[in-house]
């Protein structure tokens, strides 16, 4: 029944996106997500089919109206692409459980002189509390390799499932107050496809406060010993009320994310002019070995990340100053030694070689659970990751956290590979890591 539904929409969407053009009506179609009820500092996004008039999007054209008609103060701009409007929430978000509409009125049009053929309204929610989409914590909504969602059901119960990848046999899920106390501690075994699941009471209500939740692997021959994974996970409790907490940078990421999703992709392709050909070459054949047999881009991704992340170790010499070491892409795939910026250099060029558009990403980044938001000058870079367009979407992967590779005092020793950076969900991304530039 669910495909049959979906089905049906797609085919609807079509015949709108015809009629508008068949029926010289206008030439312009647009899109928004589906989404029930959405959270305070909701980016909208209105997508054409035509490139429009700048001059035609506007406060006369584009608006935002509460439930009582009042105008809401937002801010708009055309997208880089032209083909877009991107509609930001304003100052200090939008009221919880309210409801507003978005208006774009028959007066936007494309280059072309193409009006839209009636006015589009778009009525959405706000999330009544800030708490009530903060229940559940997910490492990624896309990734199914390997990930884990962990959820507090009516702040009497947690749930636990996910999918464990390589050797791993079981996974322990422990809650620590502020002061290392174990409150909870509970295993599981994981299934022989990798699955792991299951639900632990609260037996006694936790006092106001703040906590932290980690989740270890036990590796297949190294019995009862438990490798940490997710760590360092907020959890607070308020008048019983038990959730996940908002990183205080998750509404800066989702709001530079979001702004800088709406571009061409196309323009993150070119390799040219930053290695010799002869260097370049090398790399083509490095990329065009890694993805062979790859059937999706995803899969491409996912090969190049396991690649960088196995094969390249983090050069401790040259970050303690020791000595300096190489940064550029071909400079960390000789000597397969690099810092982050190597890393996500490597990445973005073996990326873009086998037609994937790439990006460099400059941020700030923590070490969650032992450092905090609070106490570090995080409007200075110290990281560097990349975001990778696939499947209509820019996916976020750090590699060098992914690796656990390290050259330290002249030895390369080998390390495991993780999955923890690989295509996570923002909010969990946004815990240790914030975005400043892109590139």
């Amino acid at each position: 029944m669910k495909s049959i539904k979906k089905l049906c929409c797609i085919v609807i969407l079509l015949v709108i996106t015809i009629l508008l053009s068949s029926m010289g009506l206008c030439s312009t179609a647009y899109a928004f997500e589906d989404m029930k009820a959405v959270e305070p500092f909701k980016v909208w996004t209105a997508k054409f089919n035509k490139v429009l008039d700048a001059s035609s999007v506007n406060n006369e054209t584009i608006s935002v109206k509460d439930s009582e008609g009042n105008v809401i103060p937002v801010k708009f701009s055309l997208g880089n692409d032209g083909t877009s409007i991107i509609i930001n929430p304003p100052e200090g978000g939008y009221t919880p459980g309210k409801q507003y509409t978005l208006v774009i009125s028959d007066q936007v049009r494309s280059i072309y002189g193409h009006h839209l053929s009636q006015p589009y309204l778009h009525t959405f929610t706000i999330l009544k509390k800030s708490t009530d989409s903060l229940k559940v914590y997910r490492s990624s909504d896309y990734f199914q390799k390997e990930f884990v969602e962990i959820e507090i059901i009516d702040n009497k119960e947690i749930s636990v499932k996910g999918r464990a990848n390589f050797d791993k046999v079981a996974c322990l899920i422990e809650i620590l107050k502020k002061n290392g106390l174990t409150v909870i501690s509970e295993t599981m075994d994981i299934l022989p496809d990798g699955r792991f699941e299951g639900k632990f009471p609260i037996e006694n209500p936790l006092d106001d406060g703040d906590y932290e939740v980690n989740f270890y692997f036990e590796i297949n021959g190294q019995p009862r010993t438990y490798h940490g994974y997710y760590y360092g996970i907020p959890l607070k409790c308020e008048r019983e009320n038990i959730y996940f907490p908002e990183s205080t940078v998750y509404k800066h990421n989702y709001e530079m994310y979001t702004a800088n999703s709406n571009v061409d992709p196309k323009q993150y392709l070119s390799v040219g002019g930053i290695m010799s050909d002869s260097e370049l070459n090398e790399l083509k054949q490095l990329a065009y070995e890694i993805t062979a047999g790859a059937k999706t881009d995803y899969e491409k991704l996912l090969r190049i990340h396991d690649w960088v992340a196995q094969n390249i170790y983090y050069d401790y010499d040259a970050y303690s100053g020791k000595k300096s070491g190489r940064t550029d892409a071909y400079g960390t795939y000789v000597t397969r030694r690099s810092v982050c910026q190597g890393y996500a250099e490597l990445t973005n060029v073996l990326l873009r070689i086998v037609g994937i558009p790439s990006r460099i990403v400059i941020g700030h980044a923590i070490w969650k659970g032992v450092q905090s938001w609070d106490e570090v000058d995080h409007s200075v870079s110290n990281h560097a990751w990349n975001e990778a367009f696939v499947d209509g979407r820019w996916i976020i992967l750090d590699v060098t956290w992914d690796s656990e590779n390290k050259y330290e005092n002249g030895n390369y020793i080998k390390g495991d590979m993780d999955y923890v950076y690989f295509d996570p969900n923002l909010r969990a991304f946004s815990l240790d890591h914030k975005i400043l530039m892109y590139r």
